[in-house]
């Protein structure tokens, strides 16, 4: 479970920086 959910966590912290510099945080 915790596997799982760490690995959530590593996808959303990429994906945050990600989506602010698509321009979403504008």
């Amino acid at each position: 479970m915790m596997s799982k959910r760490n690995g959530f966590s590593v996808v959303l912290w990429r994906v945050l920086p990600t989506m602010r510099q698509w321009g979403f945080a504008e």
